[in-house]
């Protein structure tokens, strides 16, 4: 995994909770799977994002 993805990741996944938590009316696994699956999608065009603060 790419160094910048891995501090993206952690910089910003407090508030992607908080918005999974949101967008599915509560926590728990299904805000869990939603956060993870935007990560992924995210990590899976990291390289056409190219710089950290493109992407946030």
């Amino acid at each position: 995994m790419e160094p910048s993805f891995t501090a993206f990741m952690a910089a910003r996944y407090g508030s992607l909770m908080r918005t999974a938590v949101l967008l599915t009316g509560g926590g728990g696994a299904r805000a869990e799977d939603l956060a993870q699956e935007a990560l992924l999608r995210t990590y899976r065009a990291w390289h056409r994002i190219g710089r950290e603060e493109a992407a946030v």
